[in-house]
């Protein structure tokens, strides 16, 4: 019974089954990775930018000060 060419066509029907299936779940869990990575990445990226910006702001704050400080002072 188990050499029917039946139940040869249909086990290898599974086997071919199984492993697309597992070739298409891998490669949905690798992608899934690379967004996360690459939102880690964005995320870090955000923080940076942020950072530099309120930098910025407190440069152009001093900056600010100063000239008014000057204007202020006699020659």
């Amino acid at each position: 019974m188990t050499n029917h060419p039946i139940v040869i066509v249909f086990a290898v029907t599974t086997l071919v089954f199984l492993q697309g299936f597992c070739f298409l779940l891998g490669f949905s869990i690798g992608r899934m990775l690379e967004r996360r990575k690459a939102n880690r990445k964005l995320k870090a990226l955000e923080t940076e930018l942020a950072d530099i910006k309120k930098e910025t702001l407190d440069l152009q704050d001093f900056r600010n000060r100063v000239c008014e400080t000057y204007k202020n002072e006699p020659n």
